[in-house]
């Protein structure tokens, strides 16, 4: 038989309330905590008439868990929070963030405190060891390069995508071409159920101030946004728009039409 999986690490530490501040404030979720003691627990241990509290902690992947211990009896004996890095024995458990800057800044203010200095290893990571309040040794690893967004990132993407189109459909309705080019890639290529093209922000501007039609109303529905790599986001969306011909710098006789479209 070989290892399923490692299922957790264990910290003693002297103030577990603080304990647990840090790394959930580092992003570790709360799984729960409890006492234990009994003979089953001075079994597994060696030490008889063990009482002890643990909080048990998992990374936001569900993968790995960090099991917290703070000793009530028997009194702790011995203490290696402040040995080296090179000393023997245990040495740090490593979390994997998505900025280390940003985690540094927050952690620096629960008392953390850098070893050494932030380093970056080829284009791979940017790697620090840190010590938290109690000195319990931390590494942090930033990946570097292509990186799938997070789900938070994804839905904040999402929202701002979605503002900015509505935002681009409203400048049409305003008749605004100048808000509109500064939401335009210059060239730029439109793809709806009538077809592409591709047009530059002259091209645009000739379209808008001089176009025998004009938007005079929209509705967007549909709307979904996917992410093919790390710097590209395709949105597409159903859109009902009332349109009227331009009549010397007026609109009239208006028709609706329905159609889709799709901004990357």
């Amino acid at each position: 038989m070989t290892v399923k999986r490692m299922d957790n690490v264990g910290i003693a530490v002297e103030n577990l309330d603080a304990a647990i501040d840090f790394f959930t404030e580092l992003g570790l979720e709360l799984e729960g905590r409890a006492p234990i003691e009994g003979d089953w627990a001075d079994g597994v241990t060696g030490l008889r008439g063990m009482r002890v509290e643990i909080a048990m902690l998992r990374t936001p992947d569900g993968h790995s868990k960090l099991e917290l211990s703070r000793f009530l009896a028997p009194l702790v004996v011995a203490d290696h929070r402040s040995a080296p890095v090179n000393a023997l024995g245990y040495l740090r458990v490593m979390f994997t963030v998505t900025d280390i800057d940003d985690t540094l800044s927050r952690l620096y203010k629960l008392g953390a405190q850098l070893i050494g200095e932030v380093v970056q290893y080829q284009d791979t990571y940017r790697l620090c060891y840190i010590r938290s309040p109690e000195g319990i040794l931390i590494g942090l690893a930033q990946e570097l390069g292509q990186q799938t967004p997070t789900l938070a990132d994804a839905t904040k993407v999402t929202k701002t995508l979605i503002e900015l189109e509505t935002k681009f459909w409203q400048s049409m309705v305003d008749q605004d071409a100048e808000a509109a080019l500064q939401l335009l890639h210059n060239p730029s290529q439109m793809a709806s159920s009538h077809g592409a093209m591709k047009f530059d922000h002259a091209g645009y501007r000739k379209m808008a101030e001089q176009g025998a039609m004009v938007v005079t109303s929209f509705e967007l529905s549909h709307v979904e946004v996917v992410f093919p790599t790390e710097t590209t986001a395709v949105l597409t969306y159903q859109v009902k728009q009332t349109v009227a011909k331009r009549e010397g710098g007026k609109s009239s006789e208006s028709s609706t039409q329905n159609m889709s479209d799709t901004s990357t």
